[in-house]
């Protein structure tokens, strides 16, 4: 049995990341082993961001959408915000309908649930380190698992 972790998730209509409990005994299942975020949710992918670098390589998330994140130990301090594109070609930063950029509050082994209405029109997402004001280079290569669903 897995001891209750502590996810957190985006509020409905608001971009404030707040804490949720979870455990095992429903629907819902997130173990965090290795570096992995698996459950019945779906399957898994990666982004990097390189040494020194504060914006991932482009994902194609294909027909998934980005549901979580795992982030691994030895974040540099930094909220994630996120790029978006169409094509693949031109990504743009990501903000909610009220203008907010849709930002993260991101740290060292943390598993985090994220609302996938948010990123359901965007096939292709990069990931950034910092905001687009303030991007923050991370001081090691990076690598974050995203928990995809359908």
């Amino acid at each position: 049995m897995l001891n209750p972790v502590t996810i957190c998730g985006i509020e409905p209509g608001d971009n404030t990341v707040t804490p949720i409990h979870a455990t095992n005994d429903g629907e819902l299942l997130v173990a965090v082993s290795g570096g992995v975020v698996s459950g019945d949710q779906g399957d898994t992918s990666e982004a990097v961001i390189a040494n020194g670098e504060s914006l991932s390589d482009a994902i194609d998330l294909g027909s998934a959408r980005l549901g979580g994140l795992y982030l691994g130990a030895g974040w540099t301090a930094a909220d994630l915000t996120f790029q978006a594109s169409f094509d693949g070609i031109n990504f743009f930063d990501l903000y909610d309908a009220s203008g907010a950029e849709v930002t993260v509050d991101a740290d060292e082994s943390r598993a985090i649930a994220l609302d996938a209405a948010l990123f359901r029109p965007f096939r292709r997402l990069k990931l950034r380190s910092g905001t687009a004001a303030a991007a923050v280079a991370q001081a090691a290569e990076r690598t974050i698992t995203l928990a995809l669903v359908q």
